[in-house]
């Protein structure tokens, strides 16, 4: 394919990508975890830096990238997730730039393609988590081995070391990772010894550098992924006792993973993910036993790392559906470079079909998930997910301090077990309380209250005055919660609601 027209074909596919990434980017109320992470970001300019946690199981990096957007750019949703959709789209432009020399053209492009309207890719795109950041710098790592295996050296030891500095400070299953990519050798010398020699492609490297190269062009960038390790690690070397927390975190970590740690899941858990969303990883999985025979040696090595890291995910009882990208993202570059080499033989009207159908029903898997059932329990990816309701209750909070600032200081109370999105939604108001299953609420001073099904009627005895209250749901699985605004307040942001009376029980002193 001649450079002009693959660059017109790939910024079409990073146009597409963009797009369904970008598009009502607030669409979605915010996750469970983006309250917690936006939290966390929200503490770090008091503290001075990020205090790494090694019971947390996330590395620091993500905090910090977030923190640069919220001073840069304001705290919104939009902006927390801003991060990550231009993570899902450097994926896609790393495959189709940086992977292209390693798999051809064609078969860069349909990889491109398939990750560009992925569902999974495109949700976890739009979420302020880890995951979308962990794949891009795993596709990092990779592509660094891919390229010196290729003869350059310099470019790839610095593509190596960036991606592994960016795993090691994103997330502890960076360990997964680097134990499928060591194990995959020896289990290439074997594919090698009894199934096929491998098959060196026509561009190929005159000849893999000598390990003595390797290390020469390894001491600059290594030396600076230890130092951003060790500088994130220790909150901006503030904290220099946290770097412990590099190794002691693995401690915890391993027994989160067990059977009865919370979310456990059936065995075949990622293949019914794929079955339902992800057609072109599933293809993928199939398009794998290709590499038993006669293939490119970079490639054979990268899909049995791929399959060693999703052998790996699969025995781990505790499952989550954002780790599917980590699972499976080997597995379209397996179906990429296996149609790409049938249609070189001549199947080309059965290779486009499959490539056609793959395409098409990602983009409606993902239109589906993220413009329509974003927020449906019955969606296997929409997990933990807060619900659109939440906007009952906050809606007229935010609109009444767009009215009157002074309302960010009024009392309010959130009297419910598990809180987040809310500590970060409401971060600017400064006399917000979050009680759980304290009992010591001064119900009768507040101005707004939030509480589930189980407090209500202890809450209602104690306030007094004129109050409207709205029923809603925070999650799926979670009990029903109320909202209750003081009329006097919040009457402008209600018009037209009824409102309820509350005797005098506790009080109308505030």
């Amino acid at each position: 394919m001649k450079n002009r027209n693959y660059h017109a074909c790939a910024i079409a596919v990073l146009l597409v990508a963009a797009a369904f990434r970008l598009w009502q980017l607030g669409l979605k109320p915010p996750h469970f975890d983006e309250g917690i992470n936006g939290w966390f970001v929200d503490q770090m300019k008091p503290a001075g830096a990020f205090r790494y946690n090694p019971t947390n199981f996330h590395g620091p990096l993500l905090f910090y990238i977030l923190f640069a957007a919220q001073t840069l750019f304001g705290r919104a949703v939009e902006v927390l997730r801003l991060p990550g959709v231009l993570a899902g789209v450097a994926v896609v432009a790393l495959v189709i730039f940086g992977y292209r020399r390693h798999l051809g053209g064609g078969a860069a492009l349909l990889y491109g393609a398939c990750l560009a309207v992925s569902p999974a890719m495109v949700f976890v795109s739009r979420y302020a988590i880890h995951e979308i950041w962990m794949l891009l710098f795993c596709m990092m790592t990779a592509l660094g081995i891919l390229e010196v295996w290729a003869g350059r050296c310099r470019m790839g030891c610095w593509w190596f070391w960036s991606g592994l500095a960016g795993m090691v400070l994103m997330k502890e299953t960076y360990v997964i990772h680097l134990t499928a990519f060591l194990l995959a050798w020896p289990t290439l010398l074997l594919f090698r010894r009894w199934l096929a020699p491998d098959e060196l492609p026509a561009a190929s490297a005159p000849g893999r550098p000598a390990p003595r190269e390797i290390v020469r062009a390894s001491a600059v960038p290594a030396l600076v992924a230890a130092l951003l390790v060790i500088f994130f690690y220790s909150g901006n070397l503030l904290y220099p006792g946290d770097l412990k927390g590099l190794w002691t975190t693995f401690a915890t970590w391993t027994e989160t993973g067990k059977e009865g740690a919370g979310h456990e899941k059936v065995w075949y858990y990622w293949f019914g993910l794929m079955a339902r969303y992800e057609w072109a990883a599933l293809a993928g999985l199939a398009a794998c036993m290709r590499f038993c025979f006669r293939s490119p040696a970079p490639l054979r090595w990268l899909v049995i790392s791929g399959v060693g890291a999703a052998m790996a995910y699969q025995i781990i009882p505790y499952k989550t559906p954002w780790c599917i990208l980590m699972v499976s993202w080997t597995f379209p570059l397996a179906l990429a470079w296996t149609l790409a080499d049938a249609a070189a033989r001549g199947f080309r009207i059965m290779t486009a079909s499959l490539a056609a159908l793959v395409l098409v029903h990602g983009v409606w898997a993902s239109w589906r998930l993220n413009y329509v059932n974003y927020d449906a329990p019955d969606e296997p990816y929409v997990y933990v997910q807060t619900s659109r309701e939440i906007s009952r209750f906050t809606e007229p909070l935010l609109a009444a301090s767009r009215r009157d600032p002074r309302i960010l200081h009024a009392p309010g109370a959130i009297v419910v077990d598990s809180a987040y999105p809310l500590p970060w939604l409401l971060g600017d108001f400064t006399h917000t309380g979050y009680y759980g299953a304290d009992l010591r609420v001064e119900a009768a001073r507040m101005d707004f209250l939030l509480v589930q099904q189980s407090r209500r009627a202890e809450i209602e005895a104690m306030l007094g005055g004129t109050w409207v209250v709205r029923e809603l749901r925070l999650r799926d699985a979670f009990q029903p919660v109320a909202a209750y605004f003081r009329s006097e307040v919040f009457g402008p942001e209600l018009p037209g609601e009824t409102a309820r009376e509350f005797g005098d029980a506790g009080g109308t002193d505030r």
